[in-house]
């Protein structure tokens, strides 16, 4: 359907150009994302009413509604920042109707590429700062080797257990040892580049909406601002001005609006060409 090309074009370009201003400022204009949810909703309207398919629309809103809840979750448990939420729910007004094996596929590519896509951007900052980042990484191991020796001990018991057992059996167990163990250096690897990149302690006039507080901002131990809360407001940051705050520390976020432009691009080429 040509209205299927068009809204898949709109969304592209709406994410290229997301990818830009994400990449250099770390921020997504509201315009972008508000436009491809009233386009792409206006593309559904033209063409329900002149197809005589109001379906058309109704699955955009149903799309729309459905990513809103998801974003709005996401956003609340600090796994996805403002901008982010809102270029989903334009996914939704996009894809409503696209199908369920799209909306799956395309969910599948969003969690692989983008995993992906942030391991190998955290690994480049872990490179960047290996001065600092690998004496952390060796000292947190070596904070949890009696963890670690389990863990490996653990490993061995079960790679051993798989001999005794079919083939198959073997290549699980040996699948879900690798799991196990690169779990858990994975663990020490995110954390140690979250110290040396992610976390900073900025003055307040650097402080914008949409911000992550890494920690909790204090006054003679009482807790004047969360850091639970799901992103700073202008309210809060009014808030920590009057309170004479100088600085704060907050969460620098990786930009993962081109993992999306991959995603939904891999996944259109598979699935229309």
């Amino acid at each position: 359907m040509l209205a299927d090309l068009i809204l898949v074009g709109v969304t592209l370009l709406v994410l290229l150009i997301a990818s830009i201003f994400d990449l250099k400022t770390r921020e997504i204009p509201d315009t972008l994302s508000y436009g491809l949810i009233v386009v792409a909703l206006s593309i559904r309207l033209i063409n329900g009413v002149t197809a005589h398919a109001f379906s058309y629309f109704l699955y955009g809103l149903i799309g729309l509604g459905v990513a809103f809840i998801f974003g709005y979750v996401l956003y609340h448990l600090k796994q996805m920042g403002g901008g982010d939420a809102k270029l989903l729910m334009g996914f939704g007004a996009a894809f409503g109707s696209f199908g369920s094996t799209f909306i799956v596929a395309l969910a599948l590519a969003i969690l692989f590429i983008g995993g992906l896509y942030c391991f190998l951007w955290a690994f480049v900052i872990f490179v960047q700062h290996r001065g600092k980042a690998w004496p952390l990484f060796l000292s947190a191991i070596k904070k949890y080797r009696r963890l670690h020796s389990i863990l490996l001990g653990l490993c061995i018991l079960v790679l051993v257990f798989g001999f005794l057992t079919p083939t198959v059996t073997q290549i699980l167990l040996a699948a879900l040892v690798v799991a196990l163990i690169a779990s858990f250096y994975l663990s020490f690897f995110i954390r140690v580049v979250e110290k040396v990149s992610f976390l900073r302690f900025v003055p307040l006039k650097e402080l914008t909406e949409g911000d992550w507080l890494a920690k909790d901002v204090k006054i003679k131990n009482k807790i004047i601002l969360s850091a639970r809360i799901p992103s700073l407001e202008e309210k809060h940051i009014h808030l920590l001005k009057e309170k004479g705050i100088k600085r704060v520390w907050i969460k620098i976020g990786i930009p993962f609006v081109p993992a999306y432009f991959i995603a939904v691009l891999s996944t259109v080429l598979i699935f229309f060409f």
